[in-house]
């Protein structure tokens, strides 16, 4: 009996481990509606140095507008820059309307509850504290692609 159950329990996990083909996934699609449309929607609040704005017209700059611009030219795609307030960048992630959301903003950014976070990326000095950048919560391939990318370039940075 108890040899049985062992061998439903490997049988199932391993349905649930190799049956799992892209993973992770997004619950929304987020990835591959961004690689379809050929863009990726990226909201931004200003908060110098990381998001500033940029000439009139134009796309917003600073360091985690250059970061986005360059992962999704990694990916091939285009941004489509969009502004708001942070309530308004949450509202916009938590329906889907951008795929992420800049700003400057702390790793102990109070969205913990209504959007995932990346892991700290960066700090310029011991006192300064780490920067985030917001995915809608349960857009795991996004938040695991855009994570390696700023692993990627976090290690580059620091040869």
């Amino acid at each position: 009996m108890v040899f049985l159950r062992q061998v439903s329990v490997l049988a199932a996990a391993s349905v649930l481990l190799f049956g799992c083909g892209d993973y992770p996934r997004d619950a929304r699609d987020s990835l591959k509606d961004a690689a379809d449309l050929g863009k990726l929607k990226a909201g931004y609040t200003l908060h110098s140095p990381w998001v500033s704005e940029g000439n009139a017209g134009s796309s917003p700059t600073g360091h985690e507008a250059r970061l986005i611009n360059e992962f999704a030219g990694a990916l091939d795609l285009n941004v489509e820059w969009i502004s708001g307030s942070e309530s308004q960048l949450l509202e916009w992630l938590e329906k889907g309307e951008i795929d992420l959301a800049i700003g400057g903003f702390p790793k102990d950014l109070a969205w913990k509850s209504h959007a995932a976070l990346t892991f700290p990326y960066f700090s310029s000095t011991s006192r300064e504290v780490p920067r985030v950048i917001a995915v809608p919560a349960g857009e795991n391939q996004l938040l695991t692609t855009l994570e390696r990318y700023l692993l990627e370039v976090t290690e580059a940075t620091n040869r």
